[in-house]
């Protein structure tokens, strides 16, 4: 593992304003190829820390850096995908026009280049969608959609790629196969997925990042029942990835 520090936040506060306190005093970082899952309760805080990291949203206190800069000027070096919920479905463009989106920060005079179109292409092939490049995005199954906005985040060719929950409306089969294609790419940039769902722990992750207004981080190993109560305020069941099923039932490594 690269031990260079990617993403570095400390003593961090943010708030929307009228004493509505959304993170308090947070503090971690993420080193290279590291692949860490942050999840926590609706409303605790998730997307919010997402878009500060992204520079989109700047905190009431304390900094956060990436690559050792601003998050906005480091911005072209992270790759975004954002919750499905956050697209019009029902607009009209196709598979390849979204992929190529992820290029608009490399564009300074407004069109896209044959090194952009190569990269998209490029980025469709890895995740195995390239002949869906003509077909509208509205008419792609959800599984498939997923795909093209992981594509999306790629086409940047990024250092730090940053998922909203991207298993969201997704059936187990293609879930597998997205745990898969997480454990490549982390040969070669950080992870940060973010989940409500903790059925993502899996032994392709190296740490928890809780996160319900505070922020503690957890290696896989050691979340356990106590922890997650406290965060969530009830039980709930923890299923993980990396389980052997025999004749006696589930074996756990």
């Amino acid at each position: 593992m690269n031990d260079k520090t990617v993403v570095s936040v400390k003593n961090m506060s943010f708030s929307y304003g009228s004493g509505n306190t959304v993170l308090e005093n947070v503090s971690f970082d993420l080193v290279g190829n590291e692949t860490v899952c942050m999840v926590g309760p609706n409303g605790g805080g998730k997307t919010t820390l997402l878009n500060i990291i992204l520079g989109l949203l700047k905190p009431d206190c304390g900094t956060v850096s990436v690559f050792g800069e601003k998050p906005e000027k480091s911005r072209i070096k992270i790759g975004y995908m954002p919750q499905q919920s956050q697209f019009d479905a029902d607009f009209p463009v196709n598979a390849f026009d979204v992929v190529i989106m992820g290029r608009v920060s490399r564009i300074p005079f407004g069109r896209y280049s044959k090194k952009d179109k190569e990269a998209a292409l490029n980025a469709m092939d890895e995740m195995g969608v390239s002949a869906l490049a003509s077909r509208y995005f509205s008419a792609l199954s959800g599984g498939q959609r997923q795909r093209i906005l992981i594509a999306r985040a790629l086409t940047c060719e990024p250092q730090l790629l940053l998922l909203d929950e991207p298993t969201a409306n997704i059936d187990p089969g293609v879930q597998e196969d997205f745990y898969m294609k997480i454990e490549d790419l982390s040969k070669r940039m950080t992870i940060l997925l973010v989940s409500h769902d903790l059925g993502v722990v899996s032994r392709k992750i190296s740490s928890v990042i809780c996160v319900n207004r505070t922020v503690n981080i957890h290696p896989v190993s050691r979340l356990n029942g106590s922890i997650i109560q406290e965060m969530y305020g009830h039980d709930l069941d923890l299923v993980r990835h990396d389980h052997i099923c025999s004749e006696k039932g589930h074996i756990h490594e």
